[in-house]
């Protein structure tokens, strides 16, 4: 798989390094923000091939989503909640609101990289 650019949205320090380490590992570039406004202006720049959106993040979260899907140049983009909330039936109302897919918390290193590409090769 070549080597893709990956938007972290994500408040929380030692989330966004594990991501980063395990995205390096793979061969990707992580760009990162920590609220809603930060990831607005990357993606006002140039457009990545995968968003990781923590749902938690101010002024963030599903409002971005909302915001991704109805930007014409960005509706294809595929966005990916990484929450911590493990409650039944979350992932599929993620899914419903629009999410491309729901990774959970804590992170699985040895499958989280494998779980990123898939939604990659499906964007392909």
């Amino acid at each position: 798989m070549k080597s893709a650019r990956i938007l972290v949205v994500e408040d929380n320090f030692l989330s966004r390094l594990l991501l980063g380490d395990i995205l390096a590992l793979r061969g990707h570039r992580m760009v990162e923000a920590t609220s809603g406004a930060e990831a607005r202006s990357h993606l006002d720049g140039a457009r990545p091939d995968l968003v990781l959106l923590g749902l938690g993040v101010p002024g963030g979260g599903e409002g971005l989503l909302r915001e991704i899907r109805a930007n014409p140049r960005l509706r294809e983009l595929p966005v990916v909640a990484v929450t911590a909330r493990a409650l039944a039936g979350e992932r599929e109302r993620l899914l419903s609101s629009g999410f491309d897919g729901c990774l959970t918390k804590p992170i699985e290193v040895h499958s989280f990289g494998f779980a990123v590409e898939s939604f990659l090769w499906r964007a392909a």
